[in-house]
């Protein structure tokens, strides 16, 4: 499964690029995520991958154990300004004109759409507004599905999405079954 997922990746880096781009012209490639980008070290394997066959696409990493997109703008700070507090991934972000940047947050998190609306696509949109190349492109990683059984429900409480919410729980839609289709049989 991992293989598979990092061949995908791959895939889909060198396909951002266009025809036209010279296969001298450096591609800089950062992942923004969790742990499951953070301990499977996707970045590095990627990079030792890419390097087999092109040496000019460099991969970096803004990762943490447990991070939500959310949680990269407001924890883990560098340093400080009269305006505001500065994270060490907004800082990773701006310091160069990514070609791609490639971001992973937890599976629940975007499965509930009270999260998704009020934290996961802000962030999105933050760190769009951060990226200093203007044709930057943006991927969103999406993880796969737990083993769990079915039919299954996540919910959070209103206030670890919103602390001024209290008493509200809101929820997934309730899935029914994780389904897969078989490509080669069709």
């Amino acid at each position: 499964m991992r293989n598979l997922v990092l061949i995908i990746l791959a895939l889909a880096i060198t396909s951002c690029k266009s025809h036209k781009t010279e296969l001298s012209e450096k591609l800089n490639v950062l992942f923004i995520g969790n742990s499951l980008t953070y301990y499977h070290e996707m970045p590095q394997t990627l990079q030792m991958m890419l390097n087999e066959t092109n040496t000019n696409i460099k991969i970096d990493q803004s990762t943490y154990p447990g991070y939500s997109l959310s949680q990269h703008l407001s924890r883990i700070t560098e340093s400080t300004t009269e305006q505001r507090i500065i994270t060490l991934t907004e800082k990773k972000i701006v310091e160069k004109d990514w070609d791609i940047i490639i971001l992973q947050t937890g599976t629940v998190s975007v499965l509930i759409p009270e999260n998704r609306e009020l934290k996961v696509n802000k962030a999105i949109s933050r760190i769009k507004k951060l990226a200093t190349n203007k044709d930057c492109k943006f991927i969103l990683f999406n993880t796969w599905p737990s083993k769990r059984e079915y039919p299954k429900k996540y919910c959070y409480s209103g206030y670890s999405i919103d602390k001024s919410i209290k008493d509200i729980d809101y929820c997934s839609p309730i899935m029914e079954k994780f389904r897969t289709r078989n490509y080669h049989n069709q």
